[in-house]
């Protein structure tokens, strides 16, 4: 079965909406204060490329922000031509919270 979808994970490395709703629930709480927030990080990081790979779809990591144009073309024709799945883990830093 070929199902050709674009996914795109903003990657970066950690549960981010977990850590939000701590830090916005619990502004003055140790967490807070520390900017660490247990059972928040992904780290070991997954190789979720790899993960799609093993299922036969095209994956890419772009960890420049410059190089998204140019892979989501890639993603586009992939998609178009070959009807096959395509994700792209995109390597973010942390968000600002506030």
């Amino acid at each position: 079965m070929r199902l050709p979808i674009l996914t795109i994970i903003k990657n970066n490395a950690m549960w981010n909406a977990v850590r939000r709703s701590v830090v916005n629930g619990y502004p003055d709480g140790t967490a807070a204060m520390s900017n660490t927030v247990p059972l928040t990080s992904l780290e070991p990081l997954p190789d979720f490329a790899a993960i799609a790979r093993a299922s036969r779809a095209h994956a890419e990591r772009i960890e420049d922000g410059r190089e998204l144009p140019a892979a989501l073309q890639r993603a586009l024709s992939i998609i178009r031509t070959e009807k096959r799945q395509v994700l792209l883990d995109l390597r973010c830093a942390v968000s600002d919270i506030h």
